[in-house]
């Protein structure tokens, strides 16, 4: 059975908090004439153990309940995150996730040393949000008012009109928004806003090109606005301009296809090369220089991603199947003039294309370490 799996939504608005920790100290009454025998670990010593507790901790929780019933037609498999838990020397961090049967976020909670965090959310008929509480329920009941709510309308093109604030403290704020033609002209979001837009170009349904053919493509945010064509019957695109970007893409081919593309926009012109498949092996900046190299195996992988101005080297590996299973990526940079390197490993689950595990270390010593559980749901297709 094949099993259609696309990421969970990412959440809707990240809290941060800063962590507080506390210690005691034990103060003995001091033994004369005893030595106590000590051990000094080194510091690689020290951080190789803390690896190993850190990995030996997490790894447990890592975990996949995958689908194994029937799929109705209408319906696909889709895996949702529901666990993960971040890990370093010092803290350890569990967040948990609930959604509806349409696959839709209803539940997050966050459990730190210092706090623990909840968020439940609420959705309309048509699927948009309509309402979001937070209680803080370190130390107290769950069950109690939320600390705040906040509440979203909409008119009949789903777009937000309202935005209702109300706090445990008695604090009440009112946010709307007008629109016209699509196009949001006035809010009273912190302070009184209007927005104009020029005339709208007409513009073309979104399309992909794939080597030296033009298939149809997923709804996209930029919408393209004028394109041009070659007379030959593969209807090769030569220029395409975008809506919201002032910039117009140039493609370039050969006998066997895509052979490159460049951008030439506002900021610096950009020159995309390719292979004979249409994979980008390399970005020019408008020196000509190159910025960015890419590798592709046999099958058409990307294996290698080179980034000279950023620093960033990242190396992909791949079982027999073509699915992911790590990505390591290595930034090189400068702490008060000491050369420094970061490194963070991801490590993917080939069932379901979704990472399971994240090490991050600095100059090869361990720093942190974040794992995943997931499960299967049903949901309609799309």
């Amino acid at each position: 059975m094949r099993y259609t799996i696309k990421k969970s939504a990412c959440f809707l608005c990240a809290v941060f908090y800063l962590f507080s920790m506390s210690g005691c100290f034990l103060v003995r009454r001091a033994v004369k004439n005893v030595v106590t025998p000590t051990t000094t670990l080194s510091s690689e010593e020290e951080n190789k153990n803390l690896r190993y507790e850190v990995t030996k901790d997490l790894t447990s929780e890592i975990s996949i309940k995958t689908w194994n019933g029937s799929v109705p037609d209408g319906m696909e498999v889709k895996y949702v995150v529901v666990k993960e838990v971040y890990r370093n020397e010092r803290s350890r961090n569990t967040e948990y996730y609930d959604y509806d049967n349409v696959g839709r976020l209803t539940y997050y909670k966050k459990e730190t040393r210092a706090s623990t965090d909840e968020w439940k959310l609420e959705y309309n008929d048509d699927g948009t949000l309509a309402r979001r509480e937070y209680r803080s329920i370190h130390g107290r009941v769950s069950d109690r008012d939320p600390d705040y709510v906040i509440e979203y309308g909409y008119n009949d093109e789903k777009l937000l009109v309202s935005y209702s604030y109300s706090d445990s403290n008695g604090l009440t704020l009112d946010y709307k928004f007008e629109y016209e033609n699509g196009h949001l002209v006035h809010s009273n979001y912190y302070g009184e806003n209007k927005y104009t837009y020029g005339s709208e170009p007409e513009c073309y349904d979104y399309r992909v090109v794939v080597s030296n053919k033009i298939v149809d493509g997923h709804q996209s945010d930029v919408r393209i606005c004028k394109r041009t064509y070659s007379d030959d019957t593969f209807e090769r695109v030569l220029t395409e301009q975008y809506e919201y970007e002032h910039s117009i893409t140039y493609y370039e081919y050969d006998e066997s296809g895509l052979t490159g593309w460049s951008i030439v926009c506002s900021n610096p012109d950009h020159t995309y090369k390719c292979d004979a498949k249409g994979n980008t092996i390399e970005e020019l900046d408008q020196y000509g220089t190159v910025t960015v190299k890419r590798e592709y195996n046999e099958d058409g992988d990307e294996i290698l991603y080179e980034s000279s101005r950023e620093k960033i080297t990242t190396t992909f590996t791949y079982d027999t199947d073509g699915n992911k299973l790590t990505e390591t990526s290595e930034n090189q940079y400068k702490d008060n003039e000491k050369d420094r390197s970061y490194t963070a490993t991801t490590t993917y689950d080939y069932r379901i294309g979704l990472r399971v595990s994240e090490v991050s270390e600095i100059d090869g010593s361990f720093m942190d370490m974040t794992v995943y559980a997931y499960k299967a749901i049903l949901v309609p297709k799309e």
